[in-house]
């Protein structure tokens, strides 16, 4: 038979952790001493160990940020360059004719020297409407310098920013070493339509003012009428005078007067002989159709001659120059001859001596014109070629 000694439970000298391991033994005796004893031990065993489990979790997490802070402390330092270059362009994506800015940024140490390069001139297929820079800015740790270029696509597609190089070197190296920054694509797409403004309307129609236009047309009529009116009577006034002049001037003051006219032409000395001569026969024939009243202009020399010689109140000699002129005037008009300066003289001289051999001797009656110089005869020796 068991003791109260023998059947003390193990835990009574062992941690609460270990109590987990008791077992009563099957063949433990019915003393009731005993059961009490082992039934409160077995309650205090199966109590959860909270102090414990709170002081392990405390150790835990003081040991995580330990561990933490020793790795922060512990790592290294980023190593910066001794200068960075960079590229953007905002936006990347535009419509025709959009302003994208392109920015090139050089950030480098205060004992780094930099060579810019021309980033204008690289530019390609995009037009730059502005640029500028900012900088050189020294007063932080590294020396900050920015270029910017506003640019302008005209037509769409893709267009490549190429790469910049910049040579760099220290003061204490002066070795060139070279950065250079990444390429950029830049897309350039039509402007799309813009939407329709369901609020703009048409142009209202014109507002018609009424107006009295009867008094108006009378009055543009009557000035019409007036003005036509009379410009038709200063016509007929001119007319009436000229026809007066006419008629009191004898055929050879009128054929003075066209002679005169003709020398101031100077045909003879702009080279001009044919037209000199259609203009002295016109002017001949004239005389010859006013004096004798026959058709000298409308007939030809042929009709002309038989006409004259048949006429009595012109002399043989006068008939014989008469028919002389008309023939060399006829060979420089027809025959393109071009007669010498004497020739042409001598043509005049006939064409004088007729016109003073035919002239009336005697005055119209209740008529008399004082001479002047109108009414005078051509001075033959006004011109070059004597009067010609």
């Amino acid at each position: 038979m068991h003791t109260a000694q023998e059947l003390e439970p193990p835990c009574r000298n062992r941690t609460i952790t270990n109590c987990n391991a008791y077992r009563f033994p099957m063949h433990a005796p019915k003393n009731t001493l005993v059961q009490n004893h082992c039934r409160r031990t077995w309650h205090i065993c199966k109590k959860p160990p909270w102090a414990a489990v709170l002081l392990c979790l405390g150790v835990i997490l003081c040991l995580n940020c330990c561990s933490h802070r020793d790795t922060r402390m512990a790592a290294p330092q980023p190593k910066v360059p001794p200068i960075e270059v960079s590229t953007k362009a905002e936006p990347a994506t535009a419509t025709v004719g959009q302003t994208i800015t392109l920015t090139v940024t050089v950030d480098h140490r205060h004992d780094v020297q930099v060579t810019m390069p021309d980033i204008g001139n690289r530019i390609v297929g995009l037009r730059i409407v502005d640029f500028g820079e900012q900088g050189p800015d020294r007063s932080q740790a590294r020396i900050r310098h920015t270029k910017w270029f506003s640019l302008k696509g005209d037509r769409a597609g893709s267009y490549l920013i190429p790469s910049f190089s910049f040579l760099w070197c220290t003061t204490d190296n002066a070795t060139q070493r070279e950065a250079t920054t990444p390429q950029l694509f830049i897309e350039i797409t039509a402007p799309s339509a813009p939407p329709r403004q369901n609020d703009i309307y048409d142009i209202k129609p014109q507002y018609s003012i009424p107006r009295q236009l009867l008094p108006w047309i009378i009055a543009a009529a009557a000035v019409l009428t007036l003005g036509v009116a009379g410009m038709t009577v200063a016509w007929f006034i001119r007319r009436r005078n000229r026809h007066r002049q006419a008629i009191n001037k004898t055929p050879h003051e009128i054929v003075y007067e066209a002679l005169e006219r003709l020398q101031r032409e100077n045909l003879i000395e702009r080279g001009k002989v044919r037209e000199y001569y259609f203009k002295l026969s016109e002017i001949f024939r004239h005389y010859i159709e006013h004096r004798f009243s026959i058709p000298a202009v409308e007939q030809t020399t042929q009709e002309l001659i038989p006409a004259i010689m048949s006429c009595p109140e012109i002399s043989a000699k006068t008939k014989s120059l008469i028919r002389e002129v008309l023939a060399q005037a006829d060979m420089v008009k027809f025959a393109k001859y071009m007669p010498a300066s004497d020739e042409i003289q001598s043509h005049w001289n006939n064409i004088m001596e007729i016109i003073n051999q035919t002239k009336p001797i005697t005055e119209p009656i209740g008529q008399h014109v004082a001479p002047d110089a109108s009414t005078s005869q051509p001075n033959p020796n006004r011109f070059g070629h004597g009067g010609i």
